[in-house]
Protein backbone atom coordinates (compact mmCIF):
# COMPACT_ATOMS: atom_id res chain seq x y z
CA UNK A 1 0.00 0.00 0.00
CA UNK A 2 1.29 3.52 -0.94
CA UNK A 3 2.42 5.86 1.66
CA UNK A 4 0.35 8.84 2.61
CA UNK A 5 1.51 11.73 1.43
CA UNK A 6 1.47 15.04 4.35
CA UNK A 7 2.41 18.80 3.67
CA UNK A 8 4.16 21.19 5.95
CA UNK A 9 4.53 24.74 6.05
CA UNK A 10 6.43 26.42 7.85
CA UNK A 11 6.26 30.60 8.34
CA UNK A 12 9.54 31.50 9.90
CA UNK A 13 9.39 35.40 11.14
CA UNK A 14 11.85 37.47 13.04
CA UNK A 15 9.77 37.83 15.90
CA UNK A 16 7.28 34.47 15.98
CA UNK A 17 6.72 31.14 13.96
CA UNK A 18 3.91 29.13 12.92
CA UNK A 19 3.58 25.64 11.09
CA UNK A 20 0.72 23.90 9.85
CA UNK A 21 0.82 20.08 8.61
CA UNK A 22 -1.74 19.10 6.11
CA UNK A 23 -3.23 16.30 4.44
CA UNK A 24 -3.84 15.57 0.92
CA UNK A 25 -7.18 16.16 0.87
CA UNK A 26 -6.62 20.02 2.30
CA UNK A 27 -7.37 19.15 6.02
CA UNK A 28 -5.58 20.68 8.28
CA UNK A 29 -4.23 18.11 10.98
CA UNK A 30 -2.34 20.36 13.21
CA UNK A 31 -1.15 23.74 13.69
CA UNK A 32 1.50 24.99 15.68
CA UNK A 33 3.01 28.33 16.87
CA UNK A 34 6.57 28.91 18.32
CA UNK A 35 9.86 31.55 18.64
CA UNK A 36 11.90 33.50 15.90
CA UNK A 37 13.52 31.62 13.28
CA UNK A 38 15.42 34.57 11.68
CA UNK A 39 19.24 32.87 12.07
CA UNK A 40 20.31 36.54 11.90
CA UNK A 41 18.96 37.55 14.86
CA UNK A 42 18.78 34.31 16.85
CA UNK A 43 21.69 32.87 15.63
CA UNK A 44 22.06 29.38 14.08
CA UNK A 45 21.52 27.33 16.57
CA UNK A 46 18.96 29.26 18.28
CA UNK A 47 16.91 28.77 15.15
CA UNK A 48 17.69 24.90 15.09
CA UNK A 49 16.44 24.79 18.83
CA UNK A 50 13.02 27.16 18.18
CA UNK A 51 12.64 25.41 14.75
CA UNK A 52 12.83 22.12 16.66
CA UNK A 53 10.41 22.89 18.96
CA UNK A 54 7.91 23.92 16.29
CA UNK A 55 7.68 21.27 14.12
CA UNK A 56 8.69 18.05 16.28
CA UNK A 57 4.89 17.33 17.21
CA UNK A 58 3.87 17.59 13.13
CA UNK A 59 6.72 15.63 12.17
CA UNK A 60 5.61 13.16 15.01
CA UNK A 61 1.85 13.12 13.51
CA UNK A 62 3.07 12.31 10.17
CA UNK A 63 5.52 9.27 11.32
CA UNK A 64 5.94 6.81 9.01
CA UNK A 65 4.64 8.65 5.76
CA UNK A 66 5.65 11.27 3.05
CA UNK A 67 6.28 14.27 3.96
CA UNK A 68 6.64 17.32 1.24
CA UNK A 69 7.45 20.48 3.35
CA UNK A 70 8.03 23.90 1.96
CA UNK A 71 9.86 26.75 4.74
CA UNK A 72 9.45 30.40 4.74
CA UNK A 73 12.42 32.23 6.19
CA UNK A 74 12.73 36.15 7.37
CA UNK A 75 16.12 36.10 6.93
CA UNK A 76 16.59 34.09 3.73
CA UNK A 77 17.36 36.68 1.05
CA UNK A 78 21.45 35.76 -0.14
CA UNK A 79 22.66 32.30 -1.22
CA UNK A 80 24.63 32.20 2.09
CA UNK A 81 21.67 32.56 3.64
CA UNK A 82 20.05 29.30 2.10
CA UNK A 83 23.19 27.13 2.58
CA UNK A 84 22.66 28.03 6.55
CA UNK A 85 18.89 27.25 6.77
CA UNK A 86 19.27 24.04 4.48
CA UNK A 87 21.91 23.22 6.98
CA UNK A 88 19.58 23.55 10.15
CA UNK A 89 16.67 22.06 7.76
CA UNK A 90 18.32 18.98 6.63
CA UNK A 91 19.61 18.13 10.35
CA UNK A 92 15.95 18.18 11.55
CA UNK A 93 13.61 16.41 8.79
CA UNK A 94 13.59 13.12 7.89
CA UNK A 95 15.51 11.64 5.34
CA UNK A 96 13.38 10.58 3.02
CA UNK A 97 11.14 13.87 3.35
CA UNK A 98 11.39 16.57 0.28
CA UNK A 99 11.67 20.02 1.21
CA UNK A 100 12.19 23.46 -0.41
CA UNK A 101 13.48 26.68 1.21
CA UNK A 102 11.83 30.17 0.46
CA UNK A 103 12.05 33.91 1.59
CA UNK A 104 8.86 34.17 3.63
CA UNK A 105 7.66 36.85 0.95
CA UNK A 106 6.80 33.93 -1.37
CA UNK A 107 5.18 31.81 1.09
CA UNK A 108 2.80 35.11 1.96
CA UNK A 109 2.39 35.84 -1.51
CA UNK A 110 1.22 32.50 -2.21
CA UNK A 111 -1.26 32.59 0.70
CA UNK A 112 -2.13 35.80 -0.26
CA UNK A 113 -2.85 35.72 -4.31
CA UNK A 114 -2.76 31.71 -4.79
CA UNK A 115 -2.27 30.89 -8.26
CA UNK A 116 -2.09 34.25 -10.00
CA UNK A 117 0.58 34.97 -12.33
CA UNK A 118 0.97 38.80 -11.94
CA UNK A 119 0.76 39.19 -7.80
CA UNK A 120 2.69 41.98 -5.63
CA UNK A 121 3.08 41.33 -1.72
CA UNK A 122 3.26 44.04 0.44
CA UNK A 123 4.79 43.39 4.12
CA UNK A 124 4.29 45.54 6.58
CA UNK A 125 5.49 44.83 10.02
CA UNK A 126 8.08 45.30 12.02
CA UNK A 127 10.11 45.02 8.72
CA UNK A 128 9.02 46.04 5.51
CA UNK A 129 9.13 44.13 2.10
CA UNK A 130 7.12 44.85 -1.40
CA UNK A 131 7.68 41.41 -3.46
CA UNK A 132 6.34 40.65 -7.19
CA UNK A 133 5.93 37.65 -9.20
CA UNK A 134 4.85 37.62 -12.87
CA UNK A 135 5.20 33.96 -14.55
CA UNK A 136 9.21 33.52 -14.11
CA UNK A 137 10.18 37.19 -13.38
CA UNK A 138 10.75 38.42 -10.10
CA UNK A 139 11.30 41.63 -8.08
CA UNK A 140 11.75 43.40 -4.64
CA UNK A 141 12.17 46.80 -3.11
CA UNK A 142 12.55 47.80 0.07
CA UNK A 143 13.11 44.48 2.10
CA UNK A 144 16.59 45.00 3.04
CA UNK A 145 16.45 45.60 6.75
CA UNK A 146 16.76 48.34 9.04
CA UNK A 147 19.62 50.27 7.57
CA UNK A 148 19.66 49.82 3.88
CA UNK A 149 16.03 49.65 3.91
CA UNK A 150 12.68 49.11 5.52
CA UNK A 151 10.70 51.88 4.74
CA UNK A 152 7.14 51.44 5.64
CA UNK A 153 7.41 49.28 8.49
CA UNK A 154 6.64 49.67 12.58
CA UNK A 155 10.43 50.31 12.27
CA UNK A 156 10.40 53.01 10.18
CA UNK A 157 7.48 54.30 12.08
CA UNK A 158 9.00 54.23 15.28
CA UNK A 159 12.36 56.16 14.27
CA UNK A 160 9.64 58.90 13.24
CA UNK A 161 7.36 58.79 16.59
CA UNK A 162 10.54 59.33 18.13
CA UNK A 163 11.58 62.16 16.54
CA UNK A 164 8.51 63.39 16.57
CA UNK A 165 8.32 63.54 20.25
CA UNK A 166 11.38 65.18 20.77
CA UNK A 167 11.14 67.87 18.28
CA UNK A 168 8.35 68.60 19.97
CA UNK A 169 9.90 68.45 23.09
CA UNK A 170 12.44 70.93 22.51
CA UNK A 171 10.23 73.28 20.40
CA UNK A 172 11.18 72.84 16.68
CA UNK A 173 7.55 72.02 15.65
CA UNK A 174 4.20 72.63 16.86
CA UNK A 175 3.09 70.51 20.20
CA UNK A 176 2.19 67.07 18.89
CA UNK A 177 0.80 64.03 21.79
CA UNK A 178 3.39 62.06 20.99
CA UNK A 179 5.80 63.84 23.76
CA UNK A 180 3.37 62.75 26.33
CA UNK A 181 2.70 59.23 24.51
CA UNK A 182 6.13 58.42 24.79
CA UNK A 183 7.75 58.67 27.99
CA UNK A 184 4.50 56.38 28.67
CA UNK A 185 5.60 53.72 26.67
CA UNK A 186 8.56 53.16 29.40
CA UNK A 187 6.34 54.53 32.02
CA UNK A 188 8.07 57.51 32.39
CA UNK A 189 5.79 61.04 33.28
CA UNK A 190 7.84 63.12 30.63
CA UNK A 191 10.63 63.79 27.80
CA UNK A 192 13.14 64.93 30.50
CA UNK A 193 12.98 62.02 32.02
CA UNK A 194 12.71 59.45 29.53
CA UNK A 195 15.25 60.68 27.24
CA UNK A 196 18.61 59.58 29.07
CA UNK A 197 16.74 55.94 30.14
CA UNK A 198 16.24 55.52 25.98
CA UNK A 199 19.52 55.19 25.33
CA UNK A 200 20.29 52.78 27.96
CA UNK A 201 18.02 50.66 27.40
CA UNK A 202 18.37 50.86 23.62
CA UNK A 203 21.87 49.28 24.34
CA UNK A 204 20.17 46.68 25.99
CA UNK A 205 17.88 45.46 23.68
CA UNK A 206 17.90 44.63 20.21
CA UNK A 207 17.62 47.92 18.06
CA UNK A 208 15.30 46.82 14.93
CA UNK A 209 12.58 45.76 17.41
CA UNK A 210 13.08 47.76 20.67
CA UNK A 211 12.03 51.04 18.02
CA UNK A 212 9.48 49.31 16.46
CA UNK A 213 7.88 48.78 19.51
CA UNK A 214 6.98 52.53 19.76
CA UNK A 215 5.04 52.06 16.69
CA UNK A 216 1.84 51.42 17.84
CA UNK A 217 1.54 55.24 19.86
CA UNK A 218 0.49 56.35 16.31
CA UNK A 219 -2.43 54.63 16.29
CA UNK A 220 -3.75 56.36 19.50
CA UNK A 221 -2.12 59.45 18.31
CA UNK A 222 -4.35 59.07 15.05
CA UNK A 223 -7.33 58.44 17.11
CA UNK A 224 -6.85 61.88 19.01
CA UNK A 225 -6.63 63.68 15.12
CA UNK A 226 -2.63 64.80 16.26
CA UNK A 227 -1.09 66.16 13.77
CA UNK A 228 2.24 64.30 13.57
CA UNK A 229 0.83 61.16 13.36
CA UNK A 230 -1.31 62.07 10.41
CA UNK A 231 2.28 63.12 8.57
CA UNK A 232 3.55 59.67 9.80
CA UNK A 233 0.37 57.59 8.02
CA UNK A 234 1.48 59.98 4.99
CA UNK A 235 4.81 58.89 5.08
CA UNK A 236 4.38 55.12 5.54
CA UNK A 237 1.73 55.18 2.87
CA UNK A 238 4.40 56.91 0.73
CA UNK A 239 7.10 54.73 1.00
CA UNK A 240 5.12 51.33 0.77
CA UNK A 241 3.52 52.88 -2.45
CA UNK A 242 7.21 53.63 -4.08
CA UNK A 243 7.81 50.40 -3.37
CA UNK A 244 5.31 48.91 -4.93
CA UNK A 245 5.63 51.67 -7.95
CA UNK A 246 9.22 50.06 -8.37
CA UNK A 247 8.55 45.98 -8.39
CA UNK A 248 5.96 47.02 -10.46
CA UNK A 249 8.23 48.84 -12.58
CA UNK A 250 10.56 46.13 -12.91
CA UNK A 251 7.52 43.45 -13.53
CA UNK A 252 6.00 45.42 -16.71
CA UNK A 253 2.63 45.91 -14.71
CA UNK A 254 1.53 49.40 -15.48
CA UNK A 255 -1.17 48.24 -17.18
CA UNK A 256 -1.90 44.81 -16.89
CA UNK A 257 -3.99 42.97 -14.58
CA UNK A 258 -2.33 42.16 -11.37
CA UNK A 259 -3.21 41.10 -7.79
CA UNK A 260 -1.82 42.75 -4.31
CA UNK A 261 -1.74 41.08 -0.91
CA UNK A 262 -0.81 42.93 2.29
CA UNK A 263 0.32 41.52 5.95
CA UNK A 264 2.02 42.85 8.91
CA UNK A 265 0.92 44.51 11.97
CA UNK A 266 0.97 48.36 10.37
CA UNK A 267 -1.53 47.22 8.32
CA UNK A 268 -3.56 47.85 11.71
CA UNK A 269 -2.89 51.69 11.94
CA UNK A 270 -6.05 53.55 11.45
CA UNK A 271 -7.31 54.50 7.64
CA UNK A 272 -3.22 53.12 6.59
CA UNK A 273 -5.04 50.22 4.27
CA UNK A 274 -7.70 52.17 2.75
CA UNK A 275 -5.29 55.80 2.03
CA UNK A 276 -3.09 52.80 0.31
CA UNK A 277 -5.81 51.70 -1.67
CA UNK A 278 -6.57 55.01 -3.11
CA UNK A 279 -3.33 55.53 -4.08
CA UNK A 280 -2.27 52.70 -5.91
CA UNK A 281 -5.46 52.31 -7.59
CA UNK A 282 -4.26 56.27 -8.81
CA UNK A 283 -1.62 54.61 -10.97
CA UNK A 284 -2.81 51.25 -11.56
CA UNK A 285 -6.21 51.22 -12.60
CA UNK A 286 -6.38 47.27 -13.23
CA UNK A 287 -4.89 46.51 -9.46
CA UNK A 288 -7.55 44.74 -7.27
CA UNK A 289 -6.93 43.76 -4.09
CA UNK A 290 -6.90 40.13 -2.30
CA UNK A 291 -9.77 38.87 -0.01
CA UNK A 292 -7.52 35.92 0.98
CA UNK A 293 -6.69 36.51 4.88
CA UNK A 294 -4.79 33.06 5.00
CA UNK A 295 -1.35 32.16 7.18
CA UNK A 296 1.77 32.67 5.44
CA UNK A 297 2.13 29.18 6.54
CA UNK A 298 -0.55 27.92 4.80
CA UNK A 299 0.76 29.66 1.55
CA UNK A 300 3.64 27.03 2.26
CA UNK A 301 1.16 24.38 2.23
CA UNK A 302 -0.02 25.55 -1.16
CA UNK A 303 3.36 25.44 -2.61
CA UNK A 304 4.58 21.79 -0.75
CA UNK A 305 1.64 20.94 -2.99
CA UNK A 306 3.52 21.67 -6.03
CA UNK A 307 6.64 19.44 -5.10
Amino acid sequence: MPKKIFYLGVEGGATKSMAILSSDDREIILTKKGGALNYHNTGESGTKNNLSKLIFPLLKKARGEKIHAVFGFAGLDTPVDKRAYRKIVHSLMPKSSKFELLNDANIALEARCPGEKNRVLVISGTGATVYGESGSKRAKSIGWDYILGDEGSAYSAGVLVLKAATKSFDGRTKKSVFERLVPRMMNYRSMTEFMPKFYAKLRKNEPKFFIASFAPVVNDAIRKNDWAALEIRKQVVNDLVVGVRAVASSLNFKNKEFCIGTIGSQWNMPGLLDIFKKEIKKEYKKAYFSKNNDSGAWGAVLLAKKL
